[in-house]
């Protein structure tokens, strides 16, 4: 009688470890969130946790900044900016954990997932003018005549396109500036400042240090050089 009372608790206890030991498996599976719940008929069924999320580098809708969304519904994929002509811009955004798109007029133009900024209402000196004295323009012209443009202060990157013998003046930390651009071939051009001078190819930048400090002030880069109209697109980037 006794033996057989032995028996019943150890298989009792038996049932209560495998128990427990289920019971902790359970609990570390969704603490791990492989599962959302179980379902128990005459079995159990896991039940996979589906992500969803979504990420924008650029934080929103900003049509100057090329970004990209990372959208998970389950499976994940990347969307980024991009050009759907040389006018109008495809930018994705996240509306909370869902999925967003707007199409964007570019007033200047879309080049590589991004609005150009080009300067509006900057002054020029020199020829098109039919009084011989300052303007202002919201393009730039490629009128032989060398230009003079003055962006003013200049706090964020800045595209515009100029011609050989034209240079662009800025203010940077308080003081005045003035890049040249003393020559241009089919792949690369030669920038001044002061005495300084570099040459850049398409795609590439080079530096200024304006104030002789020892630490480089601007960054320049050559975006396009057009052979038909003598064009150069730069982009302007201050460095503090």
């Amino acid at each position: 009688m006794r033996s057989g009372r032995l028996i019943v608790e150890k298989i009792v206890l038996g049932i209560f470890i495998i128990s427990v030991i289920a019971l902790l498996v359970l609990c570390f599976l969704a603490v791990k969130g492989r599962i959302t719940g179980m379902v128990v008929d005459s079995g159990s069924v896991l039940i996979e946790q589906k992500e969803v999320s979504c990420k924008d580098s650029d934080n929103g809708e900003e049509f100057n900044l090329k970004g990209s969304v990372r959208y998970c519904n389950g499976e994940c994929e990347i969307r980024e900016d991009a050009c759907i002509d040389d006018k109008r811009l495809q930018e994705f955004y996240c509306e909370g954990t869902n999925l967003g798109s707007a199409v964007q007029e570019c007033a200047n133009g879309c080049d590589e997932g991004v609005c150009l900024i080009t300067p509006r209402n900057y002054a020029y000196k020199g020829g098109g003018s039919s009084s011989g004295g300052e303007s202002t323009s919201s393009s730039v012209s490629s009128s032989e005549t060398s230009r003079s443009y003055y962006l003013g202060e200049l706090t964020s990157e800045q595209t515009l396109e100029i011609v050989k013998g034209d240079s662009i003046g800025f203010v940077l930390g308080g003081d005045e500036y003035t890049i040249n651009l003393k020559d241009k071939g089919e792949t690369n051009v030669l920038l001044a400042a002061g005495s300084q001078e570099i040459s850049v190819g398409i795609g590439g930048v080079g530096q200024f240090n304006l104030d002789s400090n020892g630490a480089d002030d601007i960054r320049v880069g050559v975006k396009a050089i057009n052979l038909i109209n003598g064009k150069v697109r730069l982009i302007l980037l201050p460095l503090r």
